[in-house]
């Protein structure tokens, strides 16, 4: 509905986060080995990774090169919602939902996937979820089951933590939340993604098997 609000709390599920069954691959570094340490870890990917969860859009070439499958029998285990490379990622049947909607600076991109030889495209397309909208709707007063976290000490922000169940009306927002992108960070609230009551209700008609953990915030009039 257009004058609805939805919450999901998919940045809090850590099921989404098991990188099964692939291989990665970054711009201008070889294919990672499938157990990687930590001592691999590139510290580009590490800063992309974490803007990425922050609900910043990314430039193409901050998400791996490429992907591949080399254990198809624990990659069949993955839902409509995965990670692949640690970037949140959707099958088609979501794609086909979100590419409906406005997505602003964010938006879908087509992510070269191959099979365990590394050069055999895989046969279905995937395509990685480039979150970007920011709003300042989220009105922390009027909301339940919030906690302080941290205050950014060059723009005198705060961050705040959504604690409680996800239940209805215990996130509260301005009626500007329905104005704009249909998928948005909120700027003030720490993992959490924003979605239009026209979007939300189209992901869940599509019966995804992936618990996006959505729940609706209260709208508020703006005085």
């Amino acid at each position: 509905m257009a004058d609805e609000v939805w919450v999901s709390g998919l940045l809090s599920n850590h099921k989404l986060q098991l990188q099964l069954g692939i291989r990665k691959k970054y711009f201008g570094h070889l294919w990672y080995p499938r157990k990687l340490d930590a001592s691999h870890a590139i510290p580009e990917a590490v800063a992309a990774l974490r803007q990425h969860k922050d609900g910043h859009a990314l430039r193409r070439e901050q998400f791996p090169e490429a992907i591949a499958v080399d254990d198809e029998e624990e990659f069949a285990t993955t839902g409509d919602m995965l990670s692949l490379g640690g970037f949140y990622a959707v099958r088609q049947k979501l794609a086909d939902v979100f590419a409906r909607f406005n997505l602003g600076d964010g938006g879908l991109i087509p992510v070269p996937l191959y099979k365990a030889d590394l050069e055999t495209p895989w046969p279905k397309q995937y395509y990685w979820l480039n979150f970007g909208p920011h709003k300042d709707t989220f009105l922390p007063e009027a909301s339940e089951h919030i906690r302080y976290i941290y205050m950014d000490k060059k723009t005198g922000v705060e961050t705040l933590k959504y604690i409680g169940p996800p239940n209805d009306g215990l996130i509260a927002v301005t009626d500007n939340a329905l104005e704009g992108p249909d998928l948005w960070v909120e700027a003030r609230l720490w993992h959490k993604i924003f979605l239009s009551g026209g979007l939300a209700r189209a992901l869940i008609a599509a019966e995804p098997n992936v618990d996006l953990k959505l729940f609706r915030a209260r709208v508020v009039e703006s005085e």
